[in-house]
């Protein structure tokens, strides 16, 4: 009883904590946008960490990133203000329950989320842990979850929603499977989210892991935009109705033809997966902009020029960002070729200034593990 007490006393000061982003729609009188790389970048000191990051937040100019380097696991907090760093390291015992930090989900300085393998622990910034949460799924003894970027975990009502890794081969079955899971922190109860599986292109065919990696992000109508790696499409999932509403073709203007799909007997071929990758393109992220109320999506473009005998790096890949406004109406495609390299695509943030992408590949010639660095582009009307 007093747990449930505590529970709605943390529900109720989570529903009252509002937002802190509201700074209109985007002036859509211009019908053409570009996205454009400016000349300003951050650096944050970053001895002790890691250079880029593949899980981080925005919230109230803190940026927050899981960290995991030689012993240590948890969270770094960084003021995009003024570099103040704060570090939130997990104890011995916490790591032991959480087998491996997987991601977080930061409220506030009293209630974060820690995901672990079936297990979710909430603490606050001191590292105190106040609830420990283990997951029983009904039909599937284990139980990964994939909390990064891409897919990172948003709060609606009394449920956290977050992604699940499916543990079976990529065959129909599969692809059957809901992918996003919500548990109730009142009822206690984990419940997958229907008619979240993949669209039917996927059917009948065999792919490569990178064909796999969903990415969705949540608005500010209780809606997920979901985008598919093999799909040209959008699509635009109701929390309250529980299916999708829309769909919305959004092809790069960079894609000549279809995806190809694999051998089913060379999925787990090395060099298989390395040829695909070149020679496709592949849709990532989808980044929801609450500042601006547009959406990005970063396209892994083909490899003009490859050989598939030299040691294979996804960091120095060219990509495109794509952007559509709020009712995912297409704005402008941007092509960033990489070559130097610099850019590290998975790892970025949105703030009230615009788009940030890490800088920090270890290929970049500037490349400093001492420091943290990201660029800014922004969108503007021509």
């Amino acid at each position: 009883m007093k747990m449930h007490r505590f529970l709605i006393i943390f529900l109720f000061l989570f529903s009252c904590s509002g937002s802190d982003h509201s700074m209109g729609n985007l002036n859509k009188t211009s019908s053409k946008y570009q996205l454009l790389s400016t000349n300003k970048t951050k650096k944050f000191d970053n001895r002790n960490e890691y250079y880029y990051t593949f899980s981080s937040q925005i919230k109230n100019n803190w940026l927050i990133r899981r960290k995991i380097r030689q012993e240590n696991q948890g969270l770094c907090l960084i003021n995009i203000e003024n570099g103040e760093h704060k570090d939130l390291i997990l104890t011995e015992d916490q790591v032991r329950e959480l087998v491996r930090l997987r991601g977080f989900y930061y409220q506030n300085k009293d209630s974060i989320f820690l995901f672990g393998i079936r297990k979710l622990l909430l603490v606050n910034e001191k590292g105190e842990t106040l609830l420990s949460i283990f997951f029983n799924p009904p039909q599937n003894d284990y139980f990964p979850i994939l909390c990064s970027n891409n897919v990172f975990p948003f709060f609606v009502k009394n449920s956290l929603y977050f992604n699940k890794i499916i543990d079976k081969f990529p065959n129909n079955d599969y692809y059957k499977q809901n992918t996003i899971v919500s548990y109730d922190l009142i009822t206690r109860n984990l419940n997958e989210l229907p008619n979240t599986s993949y669209p039917v292109s996927y059917f009948d065919k065999c792919w490569f892991s990178v064909d796999l990696n969903i990415s969705f992000c949540k608005n500010d109508r209780n809606e997920i935009i979901f985008s598919y790696p093999i799909s040209d499409s959008l699509y635009v999932y109701s929390i309250d109705k529980k299916r999708i509403i829309k769909k919305v073709k959004a092809r790069s203007k960079y894609k000549k033809g279809k995806t190809t799909s694999a051998d089913c007997d060379m999925v787990w071929d090395n060099k298989a997966y390395y040829k695909h990758v070149y020679k496709n393109l592949i849709y990532r992220d989808i980044i929801y902009d609450p500042y601006r109320n547009v959406y990005y999506r970063i396209v892994s473009l083909p490899k003009k020029d490859y050989n598939i005998n030299k040691p294979f790096n996804s960091l120095n890949l060219p990509f495109s960002i794509q952007v559509f406004d709020d009712e995912l109406n297409f704005l402008c495609e941007t092509e960033i070729l990489n070559e130097s390299p610099k850019y590290i695509k998975f790892d970025y943030f949105v703030d009230n200034e615009g788009l940030w992408i890490s800088v920090n590949n270890p290929d970049n010639p500037e490349f400093d593990e001492n420091e943290l660095k990201f660029d800014l582009f922004q969108l503007k009307s021509s």
